[in-house]
């Protein structure tokens, strides 16, 4: 069975790394060898991967620098875990169809990609559909990857926090290297992995009014299997702020109620 799904996952890349894709990885080495970098393997995962994409741009028949819906679909398809990836695009409405010399000659004059294409990664994969028959004809898509070493810091994130009328600013250090997230009542408000030592962060929260608010941090470490290597957790627990027209009638009262008390002596 395992070998059966190995043939076909084969099978499957071959198509999806056509001629034209293979072309546009080769010129890309090439180009890459030149300026003494190492060369790109070609990942069967990032093959389809890009495969996915191009097909999703053309569903929407949309394109831009915007990248839409990379960040979701790359969340969803790598999952988490330590590494980089990046994704260059060339797409077109015209009729004309856009070689593998051209779109890499596009993508290399566009400083961003261009420091991706020529950048650290070691594994690629590429897409290219095109259909005549729709609004955007043509569009190219090349995945870039590299796995990181994950980022043990053994200290604990440092944690302070203020409380300025309605709102709290929540202030922490040294969290990079984990995927930290925060929690508001047990509403998430934060989640983010963060692959550099030391990062400091700071973060406002509006607080809700009468009611304690429980702000929970949790910082955890990530191996390539997802195990988890190293958690961190700390609640604050914070009273609810309270209207200050509520505060103005409770002084009101208070100052009344000592007048009673005055005229019953």
């Amino acid at each position: 069975m395992k070998f059966l799904v190995l043939f076909l996952l084969s099978i499957l890349t071959t198509m999806v790394l056509a001629l034209p894709s293979q072309d546009f990885v080769d010129l890309l080495n090439k180009r890459r060898i030149g300026y003494g970098l190492k060369s790109l393997h070609v990942d069967n995962r990032l093959s389809i991967f890009a495969r996915l994409r191009a097909e999703y741009i053309m569903s929407i028949q949309y394109c831009d620098k915007s990248h839409p819906g990379f960040k979701e679909m790359a969340s969803k398809y790598f999952g988490i875990g330590y590494f980089k990836v990046a994704e260059c695009l060339v797409w077109s409405y015209d009729l004309d169809i856009i070689e593998p010399e051209e779109a890499l000659d596009i993508l290399l004059h566009s400083k961003p990609h261009r420091k991706a294409l020529l950048g650290d990664y070691d594994r690629i994969g590429v897409a290219y559909i095109c259909n005549m028959s729709k609004k955007l004809k043509q569009v190219w898509v090349i995945i870039l990857y590299k796995k990181t070493e994950p980022i043990i810091i053994e200290q604990k994130p440092i944690i302070n926090y203020t409380i300025a009328s309605t709102k709290m600013i929540l202030q922490i250090a040294n969290i990079g290297g984990y995927r930290t997230q925060i929690y508001h009542n047990n509403q998430k408000i934060y989640d983010k992995t963060l692959d550099k030592p030391f990062i400091n962060l700071t973060l406002t929260i509006q607080l809700y009014p009468f009611i304690p608010n429980k702000i929970t941090i949790k910082s955890q470490g990530f191996n390539y299997g997802g195990k988890t290597i190293k958690s961190y957790k700390k609640t604050i627990m914070v009273q609810g702020w309270i209207p200050h027209q509520l505060i103005y009638l409770k002084k009101i009262l208070s100052f009344f109620n000592y007048l009673n008390l005055l005229g019953g002596r």
